[in-house]
């Protein structure tokens, strides 16, 4: 199979085409308008007439140094942030510009009790490209796009500003995790205003980037454009990884009449990355290393440290000149100790004499690469103090993710066999090798957004000025989702249809696994990782590879959204009191996908019926359903005009397809919190703090488990000869989670040239009720097995011990019931616990000053600044013999430096230089994210010290 060419030529030459026809028209319409003013760039001249601003759009150029002073993120109309009660921050374009963040992956490092989610324990999420976020410890944190759903990472070249609200929200949001919702908002066209910007970024491992900001004003007072441009080649610190990525964005704003704006954003995006997982390699060596490193020296025989190969799948290897070969019957180096919390995975390799900090074993072929398009309309209307917003979203992505490793292939093993297989000598013995099964996974995902929403005004302060004013806002919007995605695994396309070789193409045997023997002491990079499957189809031996779907993994489904949301905010005795309030509706119907395309309940019969591939899954005709009531409450004090008090308090939910051991729905997962605490605002708003005090729960979350516990389960029922209550691998259970903690923020423009900002937060974390069914489950039967506990047991699926560790003998079933209760008390290590990788103490500080004249002429106008990022000790695993005590990592420091010179080189033209340095004392002590009380397994790497330059001209 090859996965089939991008449907994108026509879509990139649609969005470039429009670029370039609006950068043409906006340069005609300058020229022919009025005479060139000498307005500085970026200014925004007056408009010939005074228009009422919109209730559903913040206004950036309100934004002042690194203080905002409203947001959407509150009431869902703009509103002033010290009138919010919910806990919400904002980082300005500013901000972003000076810490020199690219991405928000790399701006959410400095946000306030947040950061990237790397909980994922396979890292396929981690190299998908997705933003994984995590707020207050809660994993799963919603993101938004100018408050449309977005799923992607977005680049900066195209935002204005990032909201983060954290806790519960319904009115922005009733389905979402608890953790809260981090929102971008794009650059706008904005009438009345123009802009000329180029910038050019160079930095560490050859990051190349450039970016073009256009804007122009086309019609005095009725229409304005926007381009931005992106081009980005960049490499990173670890071998062979690195990102291209274009971009382009189009916005337009139209105000045909004076009370009525049309406006259209637009982008489309193409990247393509290498990635590999955020730890080092895993180890499939120490026991052979620790039984003295023997060497088989004859073709199968046993030697201490090895054990044997019983596979006869496919053994590929470019470089050895043999071809495709199978190694059944030769021995393999065993593995040193495995991670309980980690699926039993084995140890991080942190020997950098064997495995150097810079390698990435899976080679330059594991790659992420993908493209979307995005495009939205909103048109917008007011009628006295009654205002409406229809908006149109269209978000379209389509990903290729080609792993030549999964992830738990991303391993070094030693070659312990002296001879081939075919009885010569093995060139390669004592060496090190990586291998794996190519898979291919592709995705193709499309949501539409449709949104209306009204908002009315009642200012009642003409008949009491003690009534105030008041706003009333509706929403109803609709989303529809549709996602089909496939996958495909290397195989033998030409199996001779032997027993051992049948025609069945997902028989195990028919598996190729490509073989890279590695030497990191040379500069080759044929030698460095994994080789590229690409640049060697293999075509010998009577072995022709190709990619086939031997796993069910195809999926054709649509979810379909529809909420309805009403939300108050109410000004009481002079503003000093404000009042919010919402309640919110939403409606889940998901059409999940099956293999059955015949509808008879059996799956077999839908496969190849000589293949035995599995068929493209058909949408089910049926909906599951799910439906929640959310609300939101809160209210802020104004005591006098620089401090107010606020409390707020909002539930969520998620819906959860999943089903349990039983058979049966896990249900919704739902959150629920509140903040509470007192904000300052300072020296006319130009200093802005705030402590608070907040509380969230999350219960009924849907969690996974090794699969050796059903495994093991089902092994028991074939032993037991009732395969009919086998437990189904697909299945899941649930636990919940409590937190609370303190929040410190200061956001400041003391004068007119130094910025600050800072946040520090406390977090505090619990784990409670993990995988009650699971446990349930195996209660239930638990008599019925330990009757039958000596009858030797039949095992079924990876993970099953086939020796009693006890006894030495053949597993039996009290083999593997104990096994069974091992895994569960693994699973349920963290009960009472704080979670792993929750780091309790987390703070992150940046300010910059800007030199005045007085300090001289190459002084003047310098701008010197830096911050750092802090994380306290993580929470890494449970010491089993002090009652699952928690263990912890390090904490560490990340120290940042900011340089900038700004340049006059004309009465137009700007020049502005800066250089930033990240992790200017090169901290390197590995970040641990899984141990025990012996011994660490995983770690993850942190980036060197790394420079980059970037100049940005305004003309």
């Amino acid at each position: 199979m090859t996965p089939p060419d991008r449907p994108c030529v026509f879509r990139a030459c649609v969005f470039t085409l429009a670029a370039a026809f609006a950068l043409l028209a906006m340069n005609s319409a300058a020229l022919a308008q009025a005479p060139a003013s000498t307005t500085a760039p970026g200014t925004v001249p007056a408009t010939p007439e005074t228009v009422t601003l919109s209730p559903f759009e913040v206004r950036t150029e309100k934004d002042t140094g690194y203080t905002a002073t409203n947001t959407l993120a509150g009431s869902r109309l703009n509103t002033a942030l010290r009138d919010t009660p919910a806990a919400i921050s904002v980082f300005t374009k500013e901000f972003l510009d000076d810490i020199g963040a690219t991405n928000v992956t790399q701006a959410l490092e400095y946000s306030l009790n947040g950061g990237q989610n790397l909980t994922d324990q396979t890292g396929n999420a981690i190299t998908s490209n997705d933003v994984l976020v995590q707020f207050r410890g809660f994993t799963g944190a919603s993101l938004g796009r100018n408050y449309f759903g977005w799923a992607l990472s977005s680049d900066s070249y195209n935002i204005e500003r990032l909201d983060f609200s954290r806790g519960p929200n319904s009115i922005l949001f009733g389905i979402g995790g608890p953790g809260g919702i981090l929102n971008t908002s794009t650059k706008r066209a904005r009438i009345g205003s123009a802009l000329q910007q180029l910038r050019f970024r160079a930095g560490s491992y050859r990051d190349l980037r450039g970016e073009l900001d256009y804007a122009r004003t086309l019609v005095p007072g009725k229409l304005a454009a926007r381009v931005n441009l992106l081009v980005q080649d960049k490499n990173d610190w670890r071998d062979f990884l690195g990102s291209q990525r274009k971009g382009a964005a189009l916005a337009v704003t139209y105000r045909p009449f004076r009370n009525t704006e049309i406006r259209f954003d637009g982008e489309y995006g193409d990247m393509n990355q290498v990635v590999t997982q955020p730890w080092p390699a895993q180890e499939r060596f120490q026991g052979w290393v620790n039984s003295g490193r023997l060497i088989s020296q004859t073709y199968g025989q046993a030697v201490a440290g090895t054990g044997a190969n019983n596979n006869r799948q496919w053994i590929f290897d470019p470089f050895s000149g043999l071809g495709p070969i199978s190694w059944f019957g030769s021995r393999l180096s065993n593995t040193g100790p495995t991670a309980p919390g980690l699926g039993n995975n084995t140890i991080a390799i942190t020997d950098e004499s064997i495995l150097p900090r810079s390698s990435a074993v899976s080679g330059p072929a594991f790659r992420g690469d993908y493209y979307y398009y995005n495009y939205a309309l909103f048109v917008e209307q007011r009628l006295g103090d009654f205002a409406f917003e229809a908006a149109f979203n269209r978000q379209s992505e389509q990903r290729e993710q080609y792993r030549p490793q999964v992830f738990n292939d991303v391993a070094l093993r030693v070659e312990v066999n002296a001879l081939l297989p075919n009885g010569r000598p093995n060139p390669n013995v004592g060496r090190f090798y990586t291998d794996g099964q190519l898979q291919v996974d592709l995705r193709d995902q499309v949501r539409d957004d449709y949104r209306l929403t009204g908002s009315y005004d009642l200012d009642l302060r003409r008949r009491n000025a003690w009534l105030g004013r008041h706003t009333f806002a509706v929403l109803w919007s609709r989303r529809e989702n549709e996602g089909r995605n496939d996958g495909f695994n290397e195989v033998n396309l030409t199996p001779d249809g032997s027993a051992f070789y049948p025609a069945d193409l997902t028989n195990a045997n028919n598996q190729i696994r490509r073989r890279s023997f590695l030497d990191f002491s040379t500069s080759n990079p044929d030698l460095r990782g994994m080789h590229d499957p690409r640049l060697h189809p293999i075509n010998a031996n009577g072995v022709r590879s190709g990619l086939v779907r031997t796993r069910d993994a195809s999926q054709n489904n649509l979810t379909r959204t529809d909420s309805k949301m009403a939300a108050f905010q109410g000004k009481f005795l002079k503003d000093r009191l404000v009042v919010t309030g919402g309640l919110r509706n939403d409606r889940q119907r998901d059409w999940a996908s099956t293999a059955d395309l015949n509808l008879n309940g059996n799956l077999n019969d839908d496969r190849d019926p000589v293949t035995r591939t599995f068929p493209q899954r058909i949408r089910n005709r049926n909906a599951s359903y799910s439906e929640g009531d959310t609300r939101t409450y809160g209210v802020v004090g104004h005591a006098t005009s620089w401090l107010a008090l606020f409390y707020n308090n909002a539930n969520n939910f998620v819906p959860q397809s999943d089903f349990d051991i039983n058979g049966r729905f896990l249900g919704n997962r739902e959150g629920e919190g509140e903040d509470m605490g007192v904000r300052l605002s300072l020296l006319d708003n130009r200093i802005s703090a705030s402590l608070s005090r907040y509380k969230t729960a999350e219960v009924n979350t849907s969690v996974g488990r090794d699969n050796a516990y059903i495994n093991a389960i089902n092994s028991i029922w074939q032993t037991l000869g009732r395969v009919d209550l086998f437990a189904d691998a697909a299945s899941r259970d649930s636990q919940s989670t409590k937190g609370e903690g303190w929040e410190y923020e200061i956001t400041a423009n003391p004068t007119a040239r130094w910025r600050l900002s800072a946040n520090y937060s406390e977090t505090e974390q619990v784990t409670s009720n993990i995988q009650p069914r699971n446990g349930a489950y195996v209660e239930a039967n638990r008599a019925r097995w330990q009757a039958s506990a000596a009858l030797p047991l039949q095992i079924v699926g990876a993970g099953v011990p086939t020796t009693d560790p006890t006894t030495g003998q053949p597993s039996t079933i009290a083999t593997a019931l104990r096994s069974i209760d091992d895994l569960y008390t693994g699973f349920r290590q963290a009960e009472g616990q704080s979670r792993r990788q929750l780091r309790r103490y987390n703070g992150n500080f940046f300010t910059t000053y800007t030199l005045g004249n007085g300090a001289g002429r190459w002084l003047s106008d310098l701008t010197v600044g830096g911050g750092a990022n802090y994380r306290g000790k993580a929470v890494v695993g449970y010491d089993t013999t002090r009652n699952n005590a928690p263990l912890y990592g390090g904490a560490y420091t990340l120290w940042n430096l900011m340089l900038a010179k700004n340049l006059r080189l004309g009465q137009t033209t700007r020049l502005r230089l800066q250089f930033n340095l990240d992790n200017a004392l090169d901290e390197d002590d590995p970040i641990i994210v899984d141990a025990d009380q012996v011994r660490a397994y995983r770690v993850i790497l942190q980036t060197p010290r790394r420079w980059s330059i970037t100049s940005t001209l305004t003309f």
